[in-house]
C-alpha cells in the first residue's frame, strides 16, 4: 500500500511467516518514482534471514 503522510509518501508491505517454517530468506527491493528521495527504509535488501512475520516500509519524498 502506498499512501501520503506528513513526511512524504510511504510504502508498506506485511509478510506473514508460513506455519511450519522456522526461518526464511527475504529479498525485497523498491524502485522509487523519478526524482523521489529516500527518507527511511526498513527490511529492504537481499538475503535477510527472518524467523517471524515481517514488515517492509519505505518512506520517500
Amino acid at each position: 500500500m502506498v499512501y501520503g503522510n506528513r513526511i512524504g509518501h510511504q510504502y508498506d508491505l506485511s509478510i506473514q511467516k508460513q506455519a511450519g517454517i522456522n526461518r526464511y530468506v527475504l529479498n525485497t527491493s523498491v524502485q522509487l518514482p523519478p526524482g523521489a528521495k529516500l527518507v527511511n527504509a526498513e527490511n529492504v535488501g537481499s538475503n535477510l534471514v527472518l524467523q517471524d512475520d515481517a514488515h517492509v516500509s519505505v518512506v520517500y519524498t
